[in-house]
Parts: C-alpha cells; structure tokens; sequence
C-alpha cells in the first residue's frame, strides 16, 4: 500500500505543479486586464494640455469636448461670490424673525381672537353627548395654529375636560 502511494507521488507533483502555473497564468491575464483597463481610464481623462481654461472630455480628441471659457481664478471668484450671496441671506434671515422660521411671528390680536374662539368651541363641546372624532381632529390642528402659550393652555383645558369625563370622545 505505501508503496502504491510513493508510486503516485511524482504523479501528483505534476499534477500541483500544472495547477500553480495554470493560477500563475489566470492572475497575469487578470491583472493585465486591469492594467489596460486603467490605461484606458487614464487616457479618457487626461485633460488636453490648454491655457488656463478647463476643457471636459470624453476621450483625448473625441467629440465630446466641451469648452467653458472659464478659467480657475473666474471660477474661483464665482464660487466665494455665491458663498458669500448665500452667507449673508442666511445671516439676514436669522436677524429678521418674520422670515425665521425657528420664531414665526403672531399677531397678538388674531391670536387672542382665535384663542377665545376656541374656548367658545371647546364649551360647546362640554354641552354635546359625544364629540366626533373628526371634529376632535380640526379643533387640534385650529389649536396648533396658535402660539405656543395659548396652543399650551387649550391643549391643557381639552385634557383636563376629557379627563374629568365633561367631554366625550377620543381622539
């Protein structure tokens, strides 16, 4: 038996061998694919050689080339322009709470109007056998149209009213 296996052995030598070279030759055919892959990367965007002017190209003189007539310094002229456009609206925009969407301003009349509105509807409702969930609904979103101090005390008066059970109703 060992020696049937010592017989084999050369055999099986060859055999790895022939495999190793076949690796070899695969992972040289598979990194010259990537080579020649990457030249071709490399000359599809090499830029022509211009004046200052940027030149975009799909190939070196392929018909795809566009010329912007716009050099570095123009460009970099145009984008500290726009940065600083852009600063400054967002500066004005902090600085003046009417378009600060953080702090919305209220006019304090309509809101007290609207408020007692709202606790008028909010009596009626004490006066119903069961509030409607679509109307429990609208009266929410009328509450969240006001400002944050009466938005606060309608929604405590509604809580407090379904709690103690003088409004019926879910919402």
């Amino acid at each position: 038996m060992r020696g049937n296996l010592i017989s084999k052995l050369p055999k099986l030598l060859v055999l790895l061998a022939l495999l190793q070279v076949a690796l070899v030759l695969l992972l040289f055919m598979k990194l010259n694919s990537f080579e020649q892959r990457v030249d071709l990367l490399a000359a599809t965007t090499q830029q022509k050689p211009h004046n200052g002017s940027i030149a975009l190209s799909a190939a070196e003189n392929g018909p795809a080339s566009v010329q912007t007539g716009v050099n570095s310094q123009q460009l970099r002229k145009i984008v500290r322009e726009e940065l600083h456009a852009a600063l400054a609206d967002n500066n004005s925009a902090g600085q003046n709470p009417a378009t600060n969407s953080q702090n919305p301003v209220f006019d304090e009349a309509e809101m007290q109007y609207q408020r007692d509105m709202l606790v008028q509807e909010l009596e009626f409702f004490k006066t119903q056998d069961e509030v409607s969930h679509a109307d429990l609904n609208r009266f929410m979103g009328d509450i969240a149209k006001l400002n944050p101090q009466a938005r606060t005390e309608l929604l405590n008066m509604l809580n407090r009213a379904m709690n103690r059970g003088k409004i019926k109703g879910n919402l």
